[in-house]
């Protein structure tokens, strides 16, 4: 096998295995992933099972989601078709088949699609296109990263002209400048790393990056100017070129604390629809611009990927574009084999670059998967229904409301409850009623500040 070729095929199935990494912990805080792992993440959660309470976000252990598919679904896109169509155009005629293709069929097999996918699906289904430019979403006002793992196909499969097809794939989905540009970013940093000497300085290469980046985004804006007038902007889109203009100096000053707060403050300026807390967050000025500053930078790539999953947020496009990166820059072997091992979708993945897998046959793999996940899910709704069952039958024999979980019992508890517990709906049109409960309450609150006062003087 030629060495490039070789390498290319770890890329691609490291992408895969980082989107299945960070699926379970997408769009969770990162305290929250802490208390449902039971601490920092590291690779595959042995049983996927971290909701007990809610069957339908647990998911199977190395089994990839929607980004995951649209990145097959590009895959795919590079085997010869025989019809005609280009590549962005068969990677949404995947898209389509892998969601039912027709009306009424609910999503199909694709995994918890967003917003912008969806209403792809549906413009398609209603009028299925055939010309590439009929399968653009030009409407679509989301600024969301999802685009960007696709970016890599055109790059890794040896697409002539990479990087503009990168953002041609982004627009099936996303109409406006950031979300292609983050396509694009995605290409360019992965041919970077894929063409870099060994003794490339990590901030040449995002100096590089970006000076790529710039006439791109200007002829984006030319060929969509009538997009971003329509819609009301009082000047031309800023694109990313101008968030990842501090990234050369952080990656040379290398501080952590630096890069979190500056990229932060840089995505702000862009005012986008929603607020940014986060670097990992789904806009592509925080998120593109961390998962470079991480992926250039001097941290180990297994540790790289623990953090990333620990911070959560849009875990599953970002995790995909780190594994991608780090084994571009330090090869296969840079994450831990149990990783690659446990990832489920890998085989379907080397068949597709190899040109040995049909879209049918993905399709209905895709299908096996699902009802593998529905099985593991099976048995946790059925508790759940049980739980809810006893709770509705404890409420109708008692005609009490059943506490809350996790409050002790009131004549147990030192301090008195709050109005919802102890005042039912009838008391409230009972003002003498309401005035004793609510006396009696007032003196078992101060009672309990009393004593409590008593303990801390002694």
């Amino acid at each position: 096998m030629n060495p490039q070729a070789g390498r290319r095929k770890d890329i691609l199935r490291a992408a895969l295995m980082g989107v299945a990494l960070g699926r379970p912990v997408t769009n969770l805080k990162e305290g929250h992933v802490r208390q449902a792992w039971g601490g920092p993440p590291e690779g595959f959660h042995p049983t996927g099972v971290l909701f007990p309470d809610r069957p339908g976000r647990n998911t199977l252990p190395g089994l990839h989601g929607a980004a995951g598919q649209e990145l097959l679904a590009a895959v795919l896109a590079s085997q010869p078709e025989g019809l005609g169509r280009t590549p962005v155009a068969f990677t949404g005629a995947a898209l389509l088949e892998l969601s039912g293709g027709t009306e009424g069929e609910d999503d199909g097999e694709v995994r918890a699609p967003g917003r912008p996918l969806l209403k792809a699906i549906r413009r398609w289904r209603a009028n299925y296109p055939w010309e590439e430019v009929d399968w653009y979403a030009e409407d679509e006002p989301s600024e969301g990263l999802g685009p960007a793992l696709r970016g890599i196909v055109p790059v890794l499969m040896g697409w002539e002209e990479p990087v503009p097809w990168a953002g041609r794939l982004a627009r099936l989905t996303h109409g406006r400048l950031l979300p292609q540009s983050a396509a694009m970013v995605a290409a360019l940093a992965l041919r970077e790393l894929l063409g870099s000497g060994p003794k490339r300085k990590p901030g040449d290469i995002a100096a590089s990056i970006r000076e790529e980046l710039e006439p791109l985004e200007d002829a984006l804006r030319e060929e969509q100017g009538g997009t971003w007038r329509e819609f009301g902007w009082s000047a031309r889109p800023r694109g990313l070129a101008e968030a990842l203009a501090p990234l050369p100096s952080l990656l040379r000053e290398g501080r952590e604390d630096l890069a979190l707060s500056t990229i932060l403050q840089t995505a702000r300026q862009y005012e986008p629809q929603h607020q940014v807390g986060h670097v990992q967050h789904g806009f592509p000025p925080a998120g593109i611009a961390w998962v470079l500053f991480v992926a250039l930078g001097g941290t180990a790539p297994r540790l790289a990927m623990e953090a990333l999953l620990a911070r959560g947020g849009e875990a599953e496009v970002l995790g995909g574009l780190l594994a991608a990166l780090c084994v571009a820059r330090h090869g296969a072997e840079c994450f831990p084999e149990e990783w690659y091992a446990g990832t489920l979708g890998l085989g379907a993945l080397e068949e597709a670059a190899e040109g040995q897998l049909s879209t049918e046959a993905w399709v209905a793999r895709e299908g096996e998967w699902n009802r593998e996940e529905e099985a593991m899910r099976a048995p946790l709704q059925e508790a759940v229904d049980k739980k809810r069952e006893a709770a509705a039958a404890k409420k109708k024999t008692s005609g009490k409301k059943p506490p809350a979980a996790g409050l002790v019992e009131q004549a147990e508890a030192n301090f008195a409850p709050p109005p919802h517990l102890w005042l039912e709906p009838e008391d409230a049109e009972d003002p003498r009623k309401k005035k004793i409960l609510k006396a009696a309450r007032g003196k078992k609150k101060i009672g309990w500040k009393e004593e409590r006062k008593r303990k801390r003087e002694r």
